[in-house]
């Protein structure tokens, strides 16, 4: 019957999404060639999915899927990152709905979103029909907004490590250990042995600034300066960071935006604003969690090339997204 067909069909996409994220694991890699992925969905993709195509490093004739640009973007994330990447402008509900749009978001779960966010304190009315963030989601994300000053704060290394005992954390509070360990990532900090977390003593502040960076995210921990390790202890130090999926990272990102840059020209408005934002929205949270380590352990060079060229996206992406609000705005006047 059409029914037991309709079941089977269900039935057997679920079992290829599975089998799609299983082989994924297995690869241990973070992108995957299309045709495998195209196989597993009958060459159909998920609405607003068309821009997760990427090239990698070494396939550079084989388009490939990102697994987080693949994962199903929600109304209320998609509003919050589109009001923090306008700098403190405003977003109407007609270009929150607009952008909604291209990602295949039903324009009453966006006005939904608009509301539910409202309620929690994260965004509010400044005008009928305009959103900002407010001053306590600007706290919020002040850690995202600093990656353009990051690589500032970087100082050279002599050696020594500063260190975070989180003896006084339980492991049964889940929401607290996700708070910490969101916190420790975001601050370049990896654990050594049990509750003691490390990272090197080259930015600027020492352990004066990692304290204070740590309380507002959340974290009142002990934070010292730690030198003089044993050379067994040393050499598992330097190892915590796998500096050479690092570097390649760096390389390949860097590789990924620059033919990006290249291409945009000639793509469609719409396509263009949903690809700066996946691509985009990828690429700043691998600076934003960027460990900052010293030239000593990666390669700093790699590092400053990737900063240059996802510093002139992000100008571009701006100016892509500017020009379809003033495209929406126009077509409404």
């Amino acid at each position: 019957s059409d029914f037991c067909q309709r079941k089977q069909k269900k039935i057997t996409k679920k079992i290829a999404k599975r089998t799609f994220f299983r082989q994924l694991r297995l690869l241990g890699e973070q992108f995957l060639p299309i045709r495998f992925a195209e196989f597993l969905f009958n060459n159909r993709w998920p609405d607003g999915y068309d821009a997760c195509l990427v090239f990698p490093v070494g396939c550079a004739k084989v388009p490939c899927l990102s697994l987080r640009l693949f994962m199903q973007l929600q109304p209320k994330p998609l509003i919050l990152k589109l009001l923090l990447a306008a700098d403190g402008q405003q977003l109407s509900a007609r270009d929150a709905i607009r952008a909604g749009a291209l990602f295949g978001i039903a324009d009453n779960h966006m006005r939904v979103a608009l509301t539910r966010l409202t309620a929690e304190g994260l965004i509010e009315a400044a005008a009928r029909g305009q959103y900002q963030l407010t001053l306590r989601a600007w706290t919020l994300a002040g850690e995202i907004r600093g990656w353009r000053e990051s690589v500032a704060l970087l100082q050279s290394w002599n050696g020594n490590w500063l260190a975070v005992h989180c003896a006084g954390l339980g492991r049964s509070d889940r929401k607290q250990l996700a708070v910490r360990e969101r916190a420790l990532a975001l601050c370049g900090c990896a654990e050594l042995e049990r509750e003691l977390y490390l990272r090197p003593d080259n930015l600027a502040g020492g352990s004066e600034a990692l304290r204070a960076r740590l309380y507002k995210l959340g974290e009142e921990q002990m934070v010292f300066q730690l030198s003089g390790l044993d050379s067994d202890r040393q050499q598992r130090a330097v190892a915590l960071w796998d500096c050479a999926a690092l570097n390649a990272r760096y390389q390949q990102q860097t590789l990924l935006l620059q033919e990006w840059l290249q291409r945009v020209p000639q793509l469609p408005l719409e396509q263009a604003a949903r690809e700066a934002f996946l691509l985009g929205d990828e690429a700043i949270r691998q600076m934003v969690f960027d460990p900052l380590l010293p030239a000593e352990l990666i390669d700093a060079d790699a590092r400053a090339a990737y900063l240059n060229v996802l510093l002139e996206y992000d100008r571009v992406g701006h100016d892509i997204w500017h020009a379809l609000y003033q495209q929406s705005n126009g077509s409404h006047a």
